[in-house]
């Protein structure tokens, strides 16, 4: 019977060097990645959800708030500077104004521009805003996470590759049979260390 093999593809292409084979024998490499994943669910087995990550998240909130306060303020400001040039045309033209029309259309033209920053910022600010959503997400993957973990060791073959294939980014091969898998990003976070 003739083993089943993984082929090297950037090799196999010349599209980079790497310092592995051409080859590697399946069997043995999902040997490997099966117990790296094994090692990695019994750590979050182990390893009680991390509250922290939701109280950091919590803090940038409150960071991200008092900035939208303080872009708050300053396009008020903003507004209010522009308001009062834009009043003082009216005691220009009557001749009780101690600015001229040039300086007066310079300085509205300047408050009007200080208005649209405050504003661009604000906006920015804005779309910053997902913390709320980001901690509820970071409980589902935790969740999600342990739910594999709590199945994996009981699941078919075809269920165990469809949990790694959401699971893992990719795994590497190198000489030797070193593997290293890289797991997604939305559930590194609750890994110790990267595998």
């Amino acid at each position: 019977m003739l083993a089943v093999k993984y082929n090297c593809y950037q090799r196999g292409q010349h599209l980079r060097p790497c310092d592995g084979q051409a080859l590697y024998l399946a069997e043995r490499v999902d040997a490997i990645v099966l117990d790296l994943v094994d090692q990695m669910f019994r750590q979050i087995k182990r390893e009680p959800y991390d509250r922290s990550i939701e109280q950091r998240i919590r803090q940038q909130d409150a960071e991200l708030n008092r900035k939208k306060q303080a872009a708050e303020k300053k396009i008020q400001a903003a507004q209010h500077k522009q308001q009062r040039y834009e009043e003082e045309i009216v005691r220009c033209l009557d001749g009780q104004s101690a600015f001229s029309e040039a300086t007066l259309a310079r300085l509205i033209q300047q408050a009007e521009a200080e208005v649209q920053q405050a504003k661009n910022e604000y906006t920015a600010l804005l779309k910053d805003n997902s913390s709320r959503a980001t901690v509820q997400q970071i409980r589902k993957y935790y969740d999600e996470f342990l739910g594999w973990a709590n199945e994996f060791d009981l699941a078919s073959l075809p269920r165990k590759r469809t949990i790694l294939a959401q699971l893992l980014e990719r795994v590497e091969l190198g000489r030797g049979y070193r593997v290293r898998i890289v797991v997604r990003g939305s559930y590194r976070q609750f890994l110790a260390d990267s595998m």
